[in-house]
C-alpha cells in the first residue's frame, strides 16, 4: 500500500512537471522593448515572429502588425478611430508640430558608409552603421536648419520580425531605413551638436498572450494617419517633461 502510494505520488509529480514544461495555450515567446525617441517620446514594443505591437506611452495611440499579411493597424484608444494600410504605404506621420521640427529631410544628405559589429545594447547584439553627409540633396528639397552632419545607426537581427515590420518602425520614428531592427540612433548636426535620436533602455525576453496582437473591433475607420493622432497633446507634454523641453536630450 505504501509502495503504491509512493508510485502514485511519483506519477503525479512527473505529470505536473510535464504540464509545467508545456507552452500555455494561446501564448508565444517574444521580447518587450522599452524605447524613447526624439520624435515620438516613450514607447513599449511587444515583438515576436507572429506580430508586433508598438504602444506610445504618452498618447493613446497603438500600432499593431501581425502575420501573415503584416498590415499596419494604427488606432487611438480614446477617440476609437483606426487607420489600416499596407506596410509599403505607411508614412509614419507624427502630429504636425512634431513632424515640422523633426522631419525626414535631416537625413536626406546622409549616406551609409560602413557597417561593423558593435557592443551589446540592452542585451541585444547590434551592427553599427555609420552615415555621413555627402552634400547632395534631391532637387527642390528644402533644407532643415538642423541638417545632420553624421549619424550612427545600431540595428539588430536578434528579433524575428520581417523587413516590412522593421521599415514601419523606422518610419514611425522617422529615422533612416537601415538593415536591422532599430535599437539606438545617435546624430550630429552641422553645428556640432550631438544628440541621441533613439534609445532602448531595456529588452526583456518574455511569454505573452497571442491576443496582444488582436486589433480592436468597432472602431471608426479613417483614411489618413493624421486622423489617429489629431488633438492628442500627450506627446508634446511628454517631450517637455521627460526630455527637459529639448528634443533628443540623452
Amino acid at each position: 500500500m505504501i509502495v503504491l502510494t509512493k508510485v502514485s505520488l511519483m506519477v503525479a509529480l512527473i505529470c505536473w512537471c510535464l504540464t509545467m514544461s508545456l507552452p500555455v495555450v494561446g501564448s508565444e515567446s517574444g521580447f518587450i522593448l522599452s524605447q524613447r525617441s526624439g520624435v515620438c517620446g516613450k514607447a513599449e514594443i511587444y515583438v515576436s515572429s507572429k506580430g508586433l505591437k508598438l504602444v506610445q506611452k504618452s498618447t493613446s495611440c497603438v500600432l499593431i502588425m501581425k502575420a501573415p499579411d503584416w498590415k499596419v493597424n494604427y488606432f487611438n484608444m480614446d477617440s476609437k478611430v483606426l487607420y489600416e494600410t499596407d506596410a509599403k504605404k505607411w508614412q509614419g506621420k507624427s502630429p504636425g508640430y512634431i513632424a515640422d521640427l523633426m522631419s525626414d529631410s535631416r537625413f536626406l544628405a546622409l549616406a551609409p558608409q560602413k557597417t561593423a559589429n558593435a557592443k551589446s545594447i540592452a542585451g541585444l547584439h547590434c551592427n553599427e552603421t555609420q552615415l555621413v553627409h555627402i552634400g547632395i540633396l534631391p532637387p527642390n528639397t528644402k533644407l532643415n536648419e538642423n541638417e545632420l552632419k553624421s549619424a550612427t545607426y545600431y540595428g539588430t537581427s536578434a528579433l524575428s520580425v520581417p523587413d516590412q515590420a522593421v521599415l514601419v518602425v523606422q518610419r514611425f520614428y522617422r529615422i533612416p531605413t537601415i538593415k536591422g531592427f532599430p535599437v539606438k540612433v545617435d546624430v550630429s548636426d552641422l553645428q556640432g551638436h550631438n544628440q541621441n535620436e533613439l534609445n532602448t533602455s531595456s529588452c526583456v525576453k518574455s511569454v505573452f498572450s497571442s491576443s496582444i496582437f488582436d486589433v480592436p473591433t468597432g472602431y471608426k475607420k479613417v483614411t489618413a494617419e493624421e486622423a489617429v493622432t489629431a488633438g492628442d497633446q500627450g506627446l508634446l507634454q511628454d517631450m517637455s517633461t521627460d526630455l527637459g523641453g529639448k528634443f533628443g536630450t540623452p
